[in-house]
């Protein structure tokens, strides 16, 4: 009779140190401190990466050359502040906290008032024949999501809502053909008049 007390001490313990987790800061919950449900969108980055393995993904340098084969996603990152969050309910439950918990994620409701208005990719080499320096390459380009791609601007012209997350993936379809340097510059328009630019760091695609 001895094992079930000890067992239910046990799961006792585990869902009071659960439901005394922190939001305001790091715990032993592993929650980061949360800065509120939406995000508001101040700049843009862009960061290539290159395939590590079959799972994961590393930063590329500037002025480093990868093979087509190992180029993965090009992020689009937006830079952003995070607005006061509306009071957010937690559930205090003893058994519900047993099941799971969850950390509650700064923007987890995505932009408040912000849309995607017109997103334009322009190079600054010569890509290959039909795309030239200050062309707009948006063709060349998927917009992935979840390892599911759709040409970009397919998605761009599908895709109305708010902004739900803090930025886009993107890859690309082709090698540049004339100049291997990939060099270009992201321009995005929000619903609300603003515009970002940013610029990628230039590396080598090689064959």
């Amino acid at each position: 009779m001895r094992f079930p007390k000890v067992a239910f001490l046990f799961l006792f313990s585990i869902g009071f140190s659960f439901q005394n987790c922190k939001e305001s800061s790091f715990d032993d919950c592993g929650c980061g401190p949360f800065l509120g449900n939406y995000f508001d969108i101040n700049g843009l980055e862009i960061i290539s990466y290159k395939k590590r393995g079959t799972c994961c993904a590393y930063p590329i340098f500037v002025h480093e050359t990868v093979s087509f084969s190992n180029l993965s996603i090009i992020a689009l990152n937006f830079k952003v502040d995070y607005l006061a969050a509306n009071n957010h309910s937690k559930n205090n439950s003893f058994f519900s906290t047993l099941n799971a918990y969850t950390c509650v994620q700064s923007g987890e409701l995505g932009s408040k008032n912000e849309r995607l208005s017109n997103l334009s990719i322009i190079t600054l080499n010569d890509f290959d024949t039909a795309h030239l320096a200050n062309d707009t390459i948006n063709d060349l380009f998927d917009n992935v999501t979840y390892n599911n791609k759709q040409d970009l601007n397919t998605y761009l012209a599908t895709d109305t809502s708010y902004i739900k997350n803090t930025g886009l993936s993107i890859s690309l379809k082709t090698a540049p053909q004339i100049n291997k340097q990939l060099k270009f510059k992201a321009i995005i328009k929000l619903s609300n008049g603003e515009v970002y630019t940013a610029e990628n760091k230039q590396f080598t695609i090689a064959d």
